[in-house]
């Protein structure tokens, strides 16, 4: 058995180590307790949970130039995420990941419909009956069972917001605070909750004047009033939801810039008050 990739889970009943593991063309997943380390679990990993089926309705992607390569960013599932989000209270356990990779897939290739400048620019899915890996110089391949969607491109950032402040660059808080109020008002405009907003899902291109704000990561959003069933927000800057229980409302999207607004004044200085307005402006 090859190991292609480890992690250490930190859970409260104490550390696992996890690695994805390849044995005759099939993926498993190796749970080793270190409280216990005759306990080792070995899992074998369903990709048509994994991996989306390719639907005609998803745009494809076609690279058109050599240099486009370092001009998109590309989503891919990684599979070792996947046994962390199980343990996750807000995560989206119980959930075929491939039901979120579909959701995201349509999502987005419904806003492409209609681009803003403050949301992420999709340009397509990419496609594959096989998944390569490399082990020791050489490439291990791994069948898929049907021609699947294994990556979604994007227009490529040049960081996130939360890297921007952590690296400690300067933050136009009001003109990002107004990019993403813009982005929440065209989601809700198309009927769309974003749900999951927070400064890891807000991307910046950086300029020689000023930076530009995108909202990204929409893989939780879901129509206005659905239940939510597949994915809540993260733990701090959502509203609390219940799965199976409670709607996608447009108020928890104002909720979450709120909490933005907030963490961002804490990390640049400033007061609430400075940005009370913007709120308000959007939404009418």
């Amino acid at each position: 058995m090859q190991v292609i990739d480890w992690r250490i889970n930190e859970l409260k009943s104490g550390s696992t180590i996890v690695a994805l593991c390849h044995k005759d063309s099939k993926l498993h997943v190796v749970n080793y307790k270190q409280s216990c380390p005759d306990g080792k679990q070995f899992d074998s990993i369903d990709l048509t949970t994994v991996f989306s089926s390719y639907k005609a309705q998803f745009a494809l992607y076609h690279q058109k130039r050599p240099e486009e390569k370092g001009q998109v960013s590309v989503k891919r599932t990684q599979i070792l995420d996947l046994v962390a989000a199980a343990n996750d209270p807000y995560g989206a356990q119980g959930v075929s990941v491939s039901v979120i990779i579909n959701r995201e897939a349509s999502i987005c290739n419904r806003l492409s419909s209609q681009p803003h400048p403050n949301v992420v620019q999709f340009l397509g899915v990419q496609v594959s009956d096989e998944l390569i890996f490399v082990h020791e110089g050489a490439n291990l391949h791994v069948p898929l069972p049907r021609t699947s969607v294994t990556g979604l491109v994007f227009k490529k950032h040049d960081c996130t917001l939360d890297e921007l402040v952590i690296r400690g660059h300067k933050v136009d808080v009001k003109l990002c605070v107004k990019s993403i109020a813009a982005a929440i008002q065209h989601l809700h405009k198309m009927a769309l909750v974003h749900g999951n907003i927070s400064p890891h899902n807000i991307y910046v291109l950086r300029g020689k004047e000023k930076n530009s704000f995108v909202l990204g990561g929409l893989s939780g959003a879901y129509n206005t009033g659905d239940v939510i069933t597949v994915k809540t927000g993260a733990n701090g800057w959502s509203r609390r939801k219940r799965s199976g229980l409670d709607q996608a409302e447009e108020e928890d999207d104002w909720y979450a810039l709120r909490k933005l607004t907030e963490w961002l004044i804490n990390e640049t200085g400033g007061s609430m008050e400075d940005f009370a307005g913007i709120e308000a402006l959007a939404r009418h």
